[in-house]
């Protein structure tokens, strides 16, 4: 896989983030996780930890190309991950942290490093009044996921009634 060209969770990934920008946070360090992994917890496994950071360290010094660790954000799933303690990187981080991609690391959760203070919300799709709404958040800081996201409903808005949206994470291709 070259580190030149998106693929998997920085081209479309389990997490709905699709074709992500090189240049702009997370600049294309995106790791896939099980659902079973131990850097996730009740809270963040339903929605399989997207948009969660980690720290990623190189610990054995005949692999490393580099002693500083970088952040990379869960933008995808890996059902092919071969036991909880895998995940899968974009070969752009991996390349420039490492000389072997199965070398030895450490990985934790952390706050994101996003620089954005505003967030986005890029709607996606849409059937229409009462059915379903397909969007995804951008520039998203902080740990962990998005608890709650909620819409002014229009012909409720003097009231200033606010509409709780349901989260549903699809996982794989449809």
């Amino acid at each position: 896989m070259s580190p030149n060209n998106p693929s998997f969770g920085v081209l479309e990934g389990g997490c709905g983030y699709y074709l992500m920008d090189r240049t702009r946070w997370p600049y294309w360090n995106a790791v896939a996780v099980r659902p079973d992994s131990p850097l996730l917890n009740s809270a963040t496994r339903p929605t399989l930890g997207c948009g969660m950071c980690v720290q990623i360290t190189c610990v054995d010094p005949r692999f490393c190309k580099t002693k500083y660790p970088i952040v990379a954000q869960i933008t995808d799933n890996c059902p092919g991950c071969t036991n909880a303690m895998h995940m899968d990187g974009h070969a752009s981080w991996v390349n420039e942290l490492l000389s072997v991609a199965n070398a030895l690391i450490k990985v934790q959760r952390v706050h994101c490093m996003a620089k954005q203070t505003e967030l986005h919300v890029v709607v996606m799709d849409y059937t229409g009044p009462f059915q379903w709404l397909r969007m995804r958040l951008e520039k998203l800081r902080g740990r962990g996921i998005t608890r709650r996201v909620q819409i002014q409903d229009q012909a409720m808005s003097a009231t200033g009634t606010w509409i709780d949206l349901t989260n549903t994470v699809c996982v794989g291709k449809m």
